[in-house]
């Protein structure tokens, strides 16, 4: 079972890979509380979608599950799983927890 560290790491290492302007001007190292979008976000709305497209590649490569992190649920959530590292992780750990198929 794939545990919510390995998440928070493989979204900080790829917010590292896709290194937006705001993180890079921060010179700060990325934590789970790396806000990712909204005030203070890293990234804006191109660049979450970014960020999401990557973190369900690496997690299918990962869990062999295939997710979906932008749908309606995550849109209608009343604090969205996009606010930082930690939501995020928060979030895809519970798909991919809730997703029929190999074990995760």
């Amino acid at each position: 079972m794939i545990q919510r560290q390995v998440l928070v790491d493989l979204i900080i290492a790829t917010l590292k890979e896709i290194n937006p302007p705001a993180l890079a001007a921060s010179g700060i190292e990325p934590t789970a509380d790396t806000r990712l979008f909204g005030k203070q976000g890293v990234f804006d709305s191109i660049g979450l979608v970014s960020l999401i497209v990557e973190v369900e590649q690496a997690v299918a490569e990962l869990t062999g599950k295939a997710v979906t992190l932008a749908d309606d649920r995550a849109m209608s959530q009343q604090h969205s799983p996009f606010r930082n590292v930690g939501t995020l992780a928060d979030y895809t750990l519970t798909l991919v927890h809730e997703h029929p198929g190999q074990p995760g």
